[in-house]
């Protein structure tokens, strides 16, 4: 243990020192299970960082993150899966999210994420929004009957509402957490994508 703590010490001001020397990337050999690891300082003033890793049989998973002061991005992507998430203030809905899907009026978007494995995608949205939760819920209930799913879990816990509602085949449906914070009422739902 005393030896990773230390590597991973050794590894990090290695890193620092690089990116105060201005070094544009740098590939580090022997990753935890054998990969090398590539790090991309090239835009780490533009508030990016690319790092990509390769194993031994060539495979390549890539991670990136970027901020513009008010958004953060995040990509993670293996070859046959990909993360994209998205977090900040009044974030607009990806193009292809259901455009029937009843959001609260008013509501307020602060996270975004996508992901997408073996051709089949689905988006996680986090929103923040005012007036009843229980007429919220009440909502997205209705829409399920309307869309002829079946509502296969409700719950009803401790302020949080939960509901899980979908075809038999499950070709559509969604998620969606309704709970209360500091900062107000808040949703999170998981709508697949239809193909």
């Amino acid at each position: 243990m005393e030896k990773v703590k230390l590597r991973l010490t050794l590894m990090g001001l290695l890193l620092f020192g690089l990116f105060l020397a201005g070094c544009s990337s740098i590939t580090l050999p022997g990753g935890e299970n054998g990969e090398d690891v590539t790090i991309d300082f090239k835009d780490v003033e533009d508030g990016n960082l690319d790092i990509t890793m390769e194993n031994e049989q060539g495979e390549q998973e890539s991670f990136n993150i970027s901020s513009d002061g008010e958004t953060a991005n995040f990509s993670a992507s293996d070859g046959n899966s990909t993360l994209d998430s998205q977090t900040g203030e009044n974030l607009s809905l990806p193009d292809d999210f259901p455009s029937d899907f009843p959001l609260p009026d008013g509501a307020k978007i602060i996270s975004i994420q996508t992901m997408t494995e073996d051709g089949k995608k689905a988006h996680s949205v986090t929103f923040q929004f005012q007036g009843d939760i229980e007429a919220t819920f009440e909502t997205y209930k209705s829409f399920a009957e309307e869309k002829g799913y079946t509502i296969a879990s409700e719950m009803k816990m401790d302020g949080m509402y939960m509901l899980s509602a979908g075809d038999e085949n499950g070709n559509g449906g969604f998620n969606v957490n309704l709970y209360e914070e500091e900062s107000g009422l808040m949703g999170t739902t998981l709508v697949p994508v239809a193909q």
